[in-house]
């Protein structure tokens, strides 16, 4: 953060705060509080008026706190009633604090850092997290760098920020954009992520990068037969068997569409989770789980486990990849449409769809890597 910045900061703080303190934050406040319990540990980094801090705190948060100006700190620290530390991101270290913390609150203060030190301070945010802690960061919508009333300021779009999160080594559990909640201001939009910390690596993996398109072949003849489709809702993890979806461009961007029955445990799972992986064997696979996970339902069992199914961690999204099917995409969801049965021929809805078996719902997933598992 420049000190024409900080500068700003301490000479129009009481402005700054009178302007900020009521925003209504609410909404991603919950966002973020889903991943985490009353108890934990928060980290207001960047707190301005203190607003959130209050509001942590009064959820049953234990929330600790700092800014890089001092002016800001002190009113903050007079209206939340713990003390606000003075500190600068790129002053951030983990040797500085007693704890690390179950979850990390960058609320319109990481915009102000340089992009030749964002990924630096990432990394410091890093460190801070407990192994699967949870992250919040917001960023102007746009892209590039910009000085306004003195202020530095670095905007980014969707993609800017799911690059620098996951090389920072974050997965990404969710990007959204939002108004401005200012009156007045319902015109500027931002950019919101939160994202976690890594677990250890359940079984270390050499990733072959693919261009998925590239394997649409492979993997069309491969859903004739059957391909795995995982997802993941906090610790649950669940796969399913699948032969119906296809995999193409669309909106400019790889696409694979999934068709999930209403009446489905993935479906709840997506629901919950708008993440998943497609696991596509190659060669030699196990039948054993191919009759599980096509015949069982994750509601009754752990899926995984008794399929002997190995997890291994994603490279972006939240929900893993499996050793034993390593033609992998790692599909967000961009687009969800429940099907209207009764607009289909009346064969197919003779053939497909009856009382007991449900429509479908596609799920559209921007396909956001693509690999290999190699031993």
């Amino acid at each position: 953060m420049t000190n024409k910045t900080i500068h700003y900061y301490n000479t129009h703080a009481a402005d700054f705060v009178a302007g900020t303190e009521n925003a209504d934050m609410q909404a991603c406040r919950e966002r973020f509080l889903r991943y985490l319990k009353p108890g934990q540990s928060i980290l207001d980094a960047g707190c301005g008026s203190g607003r959130d801090v209050i509001a942590f705190r009064e959820a049953g948060y234990v929330v600790d706190a700092f800014d890089a100006s001092a002016e800001i700190c002190r009113i903050a620290s007079e209206k939340t009633g713990i003390k606000v530390r003075q500190l600068r991101f790129e002053e951030l270290e983990s040797e500085e604090f007693e704890k690390q913390y179950d979850g990390i609150w960058c609320c319109a203060s990481l915009l102000h850092v340089d992009p030749e030190d964002l990924p630096d301070v990432l990394q410091r945010i890093y460190r801070l997290l407990k192994p699967e802690g949870i992250f919040f960061a917001c960023f102007k919508y746009g892209s590039g760098v910009r000085i306004k009333d003195g202020r530095f300021f670095h905007d980014l779009t969707e993609d800017e920020c799911v690059r620098l999160l996951t090389q920072a080594g974050f997965s990404i559990k969710e990007i959204f954009i939002t108004q401005d909640v200012r009156g007045g201001r319902e015109q500027e939009k931002w950019v919101n992520a939160i994202a976690g910390k890594k677990k250890a690596r359940e079984t270390t993996m050499k990733k072959r990068k693919i261009d998925a398109l590239a394997y649409s072949k492979e993997i069309a003849e491969a859903l004739e037969k059957g391909v795995f489709l995982t997802t993941k809702n906090g610790d649950k993890i669940n796969s399913m068997v699948i032969g119906w979806g296809h995999i193409g461009r669309i909106w400019e961007r790889p696409v694979f569409v999934a068709y999930v029955r209403e009446c489905r445990y993935t479906r709840e799972m997506l629901d919950a989770n708008p993440e998943f992986t497609v696991n596509v064997p190659i060669n030699e696979f196990s039948k054993q789980a191919f009759a599980i996970c096509g015949s069982k339902s994750g509601r009754d069992m752990d899926k995984i486990k008794e399929a002997g199914l190995t997890p291994v961690e994603p490279e972006i999204i939240s929900v893993p990849a499996i050793k034993e099917f390593p033609l992998t995409l790692e599909c967000r969801v961009i687009y969800r449409e429940e099907q209207d049965a009764a607009r289909l021929p009346e064969e197919i809805r003779r053939q497909f769809y009856t009382i007991e078996t449900k429509e479908h719902i596609s799920y559209y997933g921007e396909i956001v890597a693509a690999y290999v598992i190699e031993e």
